[in-house]
């Protein structure tokens, strides 16, 4: 392979000797393989020596080992950076490369590769994870819940926008999500709402008791305001007061399929 044909607008070439370049993009080319090695450097001299130091560790030293290669320079930038990234063009480009990391990423793809780390992570340190924030929480527990109200009193507006914004793009999905965990876990929610129901049953009995004022004048301020609403039926297109739609529709509507 000839290393000019890696770049049409090279400005720098030189091979088998070394040249004081900055920020460039070199290349190891094996005569006996064809494999290819990719670099970048601030300064060329410096990096050549590097990579015939016998504690050389990078993948050049498959090529430089066998003693029978070319030494090029492919192009200089005006920033390491845009070295950088001309370097990972040519490591993914070139089938023959032998480069195992990337030179450049990109600020997203850097972001997904830390996603999917601290994920990778979270899986192999999961009880660890799990149980050091029990004991953390435990023994904060007092300071993290003073932080939170703080927190939510600071920004309790844009908390509520937030959530009513996201319940709004997302109601169909949670929805969905809900109706399905209902039905694959049945058998697991009637078992917690029996013993919850137990377990406070005489806290809400006592809780209906001191409020009971209270409860009556709501019921009574509900049922006044829905015999000011109207609704039609879907069915029979008929008026009726909201309270008395849900009989209406299980049981005297003519369109409904009597059994």
């Amino acid at each position: 392979m000839n290393p000019k044909k890696l770049c049409n607008c090279c400005n720098v070439f030189k091979k088998n000797y070394v040249i004081i370049v900055m920020n460039c993009v070199y290349g190891f080319e094996c005569n006996e393989t064809g494999q290819l090695y990719f670099g970048s450097t601030k300064d060329f001299k410096t990096r050549m020596k590097k990579h015939r130091n016998s504690f050389n560790d990078c993948m050049s030293k498959h090529i430089i080992q066998r003693g029978n290669y070319l030494q090029f320079v492919i192009r200089t930038f005006e920033t390491i950076y845009q070295a950088r990234q001309y370097e990972d063009f040519l490591i993914q480009s070139q089938p023959n490369c032998i480069n195992k990391l990337r030179a450049y990423l990109s600020q997203e793809e850097q972001q997904e590769i830390n996603k999917n780390n601290s994920k990778k992570y979270y899986q192999e340190h999961k009880e660890e994870l799990n149980e050091y924030n029990k004991k953390y929480n435990k023994e904060h527990k007092e300071e993290i819940s003073e932080c939170r109200k703080k927190y939510y009193q600071e920004h309790k507006k844009e908390l509520n926008e937030y959530k009513k914004k996201y319940y709004q793009e997302h109601r169909e999905e949670k929805k969905e999500y809900d109706k399905n965990y209902q039905e694959e876990h049945k058998e697991e929610l009637q078992e917690y709402n029996k013993k919850y129901y137990e377990k406070n049953k005489s806290h809400k009995k006592i809780w209906r008791d001191n409020n009971k004022d209270k409860i009556d004048a709501n019921t009574k301020k509900h049922q006044e305001k829905l015999k000011t609403q109207f609704v039609e039926c879907p069915n029979c297109k008929l008026n009726m007061k909201k309270s008395s739609f849900y009989n209406h529709k299980n049981k005297y509507c003519p369109h409904i399929k009597k059994k």
